[in-house]
């Protein structure tokens, strides 16, 4: 029974170490992250209605703007990636600063919606509060992991700078 075990184990494609290569792990982040920040709009909507005016309406616009903003910079990333990818790490490297704006912004709008209905939405303050913490450490820890994975830097040259050559001591 031990050896069918093992021996299935190994035949699975899910345990194959080459089958799940960095560059689809980060593309997999890509579309992840966009669809928990276009998911949580819904949220986002209904805590709208429970923010004292205008503030509800700032919160939404604001959330809308950040998660849409975010949403296209990671998929033009992944078209890159997919369709150019010779020019993916370039671009990756261009979009990460303001990828990683929206989600601080993104997860601040979620934190401050979260206090303030705290008291009488208990459950929603929790999923936000949630979210917005995934979202910062998704941003901050797993993608540039999954990036520098995906984009290692170009092997350093093997040739060595000449130096002056002396001619004494």
């Amino acid at each position: 029974a031990e050896r069918r075990r093992a021996s299935s184990h190994r035949s699975h494609p899910a345990y194959s170490a080459g089958r799940f290569r960095p560059r689809w792990w980060w593309e997999v982040h890509q579309l992840a992250a966009s669809a928990v920040d276009v998911l949580m709009l819904y949220p986002a909507w209904l805590v709208r209605a429970w923010l004292p005016r205008p503030w509800g309406t700032l919160f939404i616009l604001m959330a809308l703007a950040t998660a849409s903003a975010g949403t296209s910079l990671r998929l033009h990333a992944w078209f890159t990636a997919r369709v150019f990818p010779g020019d993916a790490p370039s671009q990756q490297e261009s979009t990460r600063a303001r990828t990683r704006w929206c989600d601080v912004t993104f997860a601040a709008l979620l934190t401050a919606a979260a206090v303030i209905i705290a008291g009488a939405h208990p459950e929603f303050a929790m999923l936000l509060v949630a979210v917005s913490t995934a979202t910062i450490v998704a941003s901050f820890v797993i993608e540039p992991a999954t990036a520098r994975a995906a984009f290692p830097p170009p092997a350093a040259s093997s040739s060595r700078p000449l130096g002056r050559i002396s001619s004494g001591p």
